[in-house]
């Protein structure tokens, strides 16, 4: 007869085994050469394909329901969601031309139910825009057919049935023809219409739970030169990236974003914030501050759905100081997200 001193002793041992083998598992799987799939933790969460639908539809931006998310370069946001103590409902990155849809971040993000905003680029970054300057030309043409079937493709099998938002060729709203273009589908609003149509009418007839955000830099003379129209759009997003040592003027969010306002709201579609941040300036407060000026103010615009913290470049991040990240963790607190 096992004494019950010794049935307590065993019982905690076996506790004690069972959280090492789950700590050893989280371990594993934010080590991204590892064996262990986002599906495997997602088990050991409590997450399978059914509650991972329900939650990723109550992660979908609508009208009358904010949602918050961060651009990450991890295929796992489990550190910044403890940093901020919220969960995330959106998770954003950048994918061009040259690379594969198909990544670890995308499985990841929809097994955990989070909706992906992928920044999707027609260009080949490291070749810049002389070396494929007439990428718009091309798609229409159908030269990317097969590549823009397989990267739809490798959505729809990583997702299935859940939604994910792409926004696709941003900042474009330059003047027709214009020289100075920092993107090779910029300066021809002709062209940028129909290689978008020709992309998102191929998308539609594969996968309708890709949903696209049309998102300029700004609402300027030459915006609306570029819509392509209302049945190819599902959101009109916006780049809202705050340069504290240039951008002086600029005091709160509303500031930012009121210049723009008319002609975004123009087109009578869902917002998202599709990128924006605040570059560190010489007092940590600023950052703090305009972030609470962010989140006053797209609380009291009922059209703006989402914001996406750009968290690509180190001075923009939103954990560059203890005062930026407590503005983040006190403004979600007061935010129901319909987080997880």
């Amino acid at each position: 007869m096992i004494k019950p001193e010794m049935r307590f002793k065993q019982f905690t041992l076996q506790i004690f085994l069972a959280l090492i083998l789950l700590l050893s598992a989280i371990y594993l799987y934010m080590d991204s050469s590892s064996n262990v799939t986002a599906n495997d933790i997602a088990k050991v969460a409590g997450i399978n394909k059914s509650n991972s639908s329900k939650i990723n539809r109550s992660n979908v931006p609508t009208n009358g329901s904010f949602k918050f998310g961060m651009f990450s370069d991890e295929p796992f946001v489990g550190k910044d969601e403890k940093k901020i103590d919220a969960k995330l409902n959106i998770v954003g990155w950048f994918v061009h031309w040259n690379e594969s849809m198909h990544s670890n971040k995308l499985k990841n993000a929809c097994s955990f139910g989070y909706v992906p905003e992928i920044t999707w680029e027609t260009w080949v970054r490291a070749k810049g825009v002389d070396g494929n300057s007439n990428i718009l030309n091309e798609i229409v043409d159908g030269k990317y057919d097969k590549k823009i079937n397989d990267d739809i493709d490798s959505i729809s099998k990583s997702c299935t049935d859940k939604t994910v938002l792409i926004r696709l060729n941003h900042e474009m709203e330059t003047a027709p023809n214009e020289p100075n273009r920092y993107y090779p589908w910029q300066g021809n609003p002709e062209m940028y219409i129909k290689a978008w149509k020709h992309i998102v009418n191929i998308s539609r007839k594969k996968n309708k739970n890709i949903k696209y955000i049309w998102s300029p830099n700004r609402g300027n003379m030459y915006t609306s030169l570029y819509y392509p129209g209302e049945k190819n759009v599902d959101y009109v997003g916006l780049t809202l990236n705050h340069h504290g040592e240039v951008e002086h003027e600029f005091t709160t969010f509303q500031s930012f974003y009121e210049p723009n306002k008319t002609v975004i709201e123009s087109f009578n579609k869902p917002i998202i914030i599709s990128e924006t941040a605040f570059t560190d300036s010489d007092n940590p407060a600023d950052k703090a501050a305009w972030i609470d000026s962010m989140f006053s103010y797209v609380q009291s615009n009922k059209k703006i759905t989402a914001v996406v913290w750009f968290n690509s470049v180190k001075a923009m991040r939103y954990d560059t100081s203890p005062e930026s990240i407590q503005a983040f963790k006190d403004n979600l607190k007061q935010i129901n997200t319909g987080s997880k």
